[in-house]
């Protein structure tokens, strides 16, 4: 007979058995149970809170080092007869998520061909302002192999509730799932007479639902999302041999060496048709690819999926790699160099796997590919995907985005909160997609190739700068996960930069994913001035009259050209004065047609600001807010356009060449549309010669 229950041991979170009946067998209620809770703050220091179930006392401990987590687990024993750990509470807007502590787990089977019943009992813990509230609760397992039902117990109240395998996620411990899948085996045996082999190693949670589902192959069950809707009807749970249908499903050769490998590593099969896909037929080169599993250059398999014997990868999945431009490589280097070369390559991806800046340079060749130099190209072909080549590509792709219109980035209240100044840092997101080309001159790296990413708001582009100058640049996702910060040319943070971006991180509460930054003690910024900087990017949800207030905030890029389309998208008016009506002077004149544009001329014709005169320039060219006058617009461009001003130079060639369509002579027009192509083709030339 099977009978087993286990505790918690120590705050590693290993499950030993317990020997002792009375606390293995009596409801946690007649016990006496206690929590520890891990809590830590924005300067890193980590304590546990001690929670006593029936006295409902609090103890804080302050612990930095295992022998610390031991002594102080080693206390509480001695004070309580079962001790359960939980994270720290996640606060929701002004209430705290309620967590579920396992307390105790236990098995029961009364003999090899009875139904094996796993349990687990839990501690429903409720932070409010007065402290944590506790219930228990036993979720439970009742599985009988021979009529291949499981019997689940349901958590949550009303719509809410649901199986609770799915509802919560409290995982099941190795050790425990082991033993339930041998309790599983034997009654299997005792069902059929066979006893299943297992060959391919699972844990928790996913092992024995693997084995409930398909008991004489859990290696299918890796299989389900690649197949599809056909999965059922290939692989009913009786069925003893998945393998060979699998293959003529498939389409392939079932040889012996794929047999093998499958028997190991179910993903074997999904790595073959990809090859076979790719048209790569020697199988001494698909063989090396059968040792790997889970995930292909870091995108998991769980995304891949089977179609018109294909196989098709997500482009949304957990690595942030765009699987398409991978393949776009490949497909590349089949074409300009050889099928092994490109085989090699996706074995380094497979083993290796693929790091930022090689997602970076693979995203911007599949965009940009023909209209990169031909040095570049062949500088890749020649020394591989390495940061020198990184930087010629991120470089022509800077000269190639001016072309490309200019567009406001909107964001979500909640990504606005991200903007703080910290000490001499302003931490600050990107207001346009034109502020990406000019942070990527600025600090030498690719971000101008997040232009698609950042206006269907796929990545978060914010920047840090230090007396006028970019001196961190991050990317984060929707979640507020981040995935990239690096100083000038792609460095890793140091110094003040380093402590900064940290201070922030700990400040907004953000989850790194990576580990592109090193640590250090935030505490040393603690004397450092902190403010919320003012919330510029909220103009699209001001009224006209409150946007008309609104001055500079900062020194953010493009703010006056930004509150400029703001006023022609939401609030046209073009109001032309009477005939009669004479003015004194571009400012009164402007007083009277552009009332609530005064911070936007004002700049202009006050502080010589050049992208207020760029601003000015559109107001006047587009003719939405104030009556149409090129030759206004153009005498406000001249400016920008001098001092380098990319968006203004586009606007007045655009400018020039609708003049000459309209007012000039055929040979006019020609000779407009030659200068531009002239214009482009120095462009190019600039980059072959750089």
């Amino acid at each position: 007979m099977l009978d087993k229950a286990f505790v918690q041991t120590g705050v590693d979170g290993s499950w030993v058995e317990c020997l002792d009946d009375h606390l293995a067998h009596e409801g946690l209620e007649r016990l006496n149970c206690a929590l520890f809770i891990a809590c830590d703050d924005d300067r890193d220091q980590h304590w546990f809170k001690f929670y006593r179930y029936h006295e409902n006392d609090v103890v804080d401990f302050n612990v930095r080092t295992e022998a610390e987590n031991q002594e102080v687990f080693a206390w509480a024993r001695e004070q309580v007869d079962i001790v359960g750990f939980g994270h720290s509470f996640i606060r929701q807007y002004d209430w705290w998520k309620p967590q579920i502590v396992p307390m105790r787990w236990r098995i029961f089977q009364s003999t090899p061909s009875a139904p094996v019943f796993l349990a687990v009992d839990v501690a429903h813990v409720q932070q409010d302002r007065y402290g944590a509230r506790f219930y228990y609760e036993t979720f439970s397992i009742n599985v009988a192999m021979e009529r291949g039902v499981s019997v689940i117990s349901h958590t949550g109240y009303g719509n809410e509730r649901g199986v609770w395998t799915e509802q919560t996620d409290v995982d099941l411990p190795a050790n425990i799932s082991a033993i339930v899948v041998e309790a599983l085996r034997d009654n299997t045996k005792a069902w059929c007479g066979i006893r299943p082999t297992i060959t391919w190693p699972l844990q928790g949670k996913e092992a024995v639902f693997a084995y409930i589902a398909h008991p004489f192959d859990w290696n299918v069950t890796a299989l389900q999302h690649f197949i599809g809707k056909d999965y059922a009807k290939l692989f009913p749970r009786e069925q003893k041999d998945n393998f060979h249908p699998l293959c003529a499903y498939l389409a392939i050769h079932p040889t012996h060496s794929l047999r093998r490998a499958y028997a190991k590593n179910p993903y074997a099969i999904i790595w073959h048709v990809l090859l076979r896909g790719y048209g790569v037929e020697d199988l001494n080169l698909i063989q090396k690819f059968y040792q790997f599993d889970q995930s292909i250059a870091g995108i998991p398999f769980a995304d891949a999926k089977l179609w018109k014997g294909k196989v098709i990868i997500s482009r949304k999945n957990v690595a942030r790699i765009a699987w398409s431009s991978v393949e776009y490589y490949l497909r590349w280097l089949e074409a300009h160099k050889s099928q092994r070369a490109m085989v090699n390559e996706l074995y380094r991806f497979a083993k290796k796997g693929i790091n930022q800046e090689t997602s970076d340079t693979l995203s911007q060749l599949e965009r940009y590919e023909t209209a990169l130099p031909k040095s570049v190209r062949r500088m890749l072909l020649r020394r591989g995907l390495t940061r020198e080549v990184h930087d010629l590509i991120s470089e022509a792709v800077l000269e190639l985005q001016p072309d490309m219109h200019n567009y406001i980035l909107l964001y979500k209240t909640e990504d606005y909160a991200l903007e703080y100044q910290i000490g001499d840092y302003a931490f600050r997101l990107a207001r346009q997609t034109h502020d990406l080309t000019v942070i990527g001159r600025r600090m030498n790296n690719c971000v101008a190739s997040y232009r698609d990413k950042a206006m269907t708001g796929e990545s978060i582009i914010m920047t840090a700068t230090r007396a006028g100058n970019y001196v961190i640049c991050l990317e984060l996702d929707v979640e507020h996960h981040l995935h990239q910060a690096y100083g000038p040319y792609n460095l890793r943070l140091s110094g003040d930069d380093l402590l900064a971006c940290s201070k922030w991180i700990n400040l907004c509460q953000i989850e790194v994913a990576g580990n592109f930054l090193n640590p250090v003690d935030v505490a040393a910024a603690d004397k450092w001035q902190i403010a919320k900087l003012p919330t510029e990017g909220l103009l699209f949800k001001f009224r006209r009259e409150d946007v008309a207030k609104i001055v500079k905030g900062g020194n953010a890029y493009g703010y006056y050209s930004s509150l400029a389309i703001l006023f022609e998208a939401k609030y046209p008016r073009c109001v032309a004065p009477p005939p009669w009506k004479t003015f004194a002077s571009e400012r009164e004149y402007l007083q009277y047609v552009f009332p609530e544009g005064q911070s936007i001329w004002a700049a202009a014709m006050d502080d010589d600001d050049i992208d207020a005169q760029y601003a000015l320039g559109i107001c006047y060219a587009h003719g939405k807010i104030m009556p149409r006058d090129i030759n206004r617009a153009l005498a406000w461009l001249k400016h920008p356009v001098e001092e380098g001003h990319i968006p203004a130079r586009l606007l007045c060639q655009k400018i020039q060449c609708d003049q000459a369509r309209m007012h000039g002579t055929y040979a006019d027009i020609i000779r407009e549309g030659l200068r531009l192509a002239k214009l482009r083709v120095e462009m190019k030339q600039r980059l072959r010669t750089a």
